[in-house]
């Protein structure tokens, strides 16, 4: 079964982040602009990107089901999602010679953050329920 508000949620966090970065790349994370506006440029980049995906996927497990083997396929939709959205985001402008790389290690980085924050998100969930 597809989990489609992980994989929407996964899209728009995606899609936030990338804004806030092209908002602020010259100012936080790229001050000398020597890159073009794209998480994986800068260091900064990624871990702000990290960082926004583990709290998305910290939302999607928390509204999710509540076994953890449910959490980890709630957190690979919502990576999906992430993905889909960094796929369309790098294909509307120049893609570049290495895309496939650059989605591979986005790809990893989005499911490795979104299975975590799911994990995360759903064992929150879980202990404030008992508690």
């Amino acid at each position: 079964m597809i989990r489609w508000r992980a994989m929407v949620l996964g899209a728009l966090t995606f899609l936030v982040a990338h804004a806030i970065l092209l908002a602020g790349w010259t100012t936080w994370f790229e001050p000398d602009g020597a890159h073009a506006a794209w998480f994986l440029n800068s260091g900064r980049g990624v871990a702000f990107t990290i960082v926004c995906l583990i709290a998305g996927g910290a939302l999607a497990g928390a509204i999710g089901r509540a076994a953890a083997a449910e959490r980890i396929v709630t957190g690979a939709a919502f990576a999906a999602g992430a993905v889909i959205a960094m796929a369309i985001v790098l294909f509307s402008g120049d893609a570049g010679t290495i895309f496939p790389i650059v989605l591979c290690i986005g790809a990893a980085i989005a499911l490795v953050s979104g299975v975590a924050g799911a994990l995360a998100g759903g064992a929150l969930r879980q202990a404030m329920s008992k508690g």
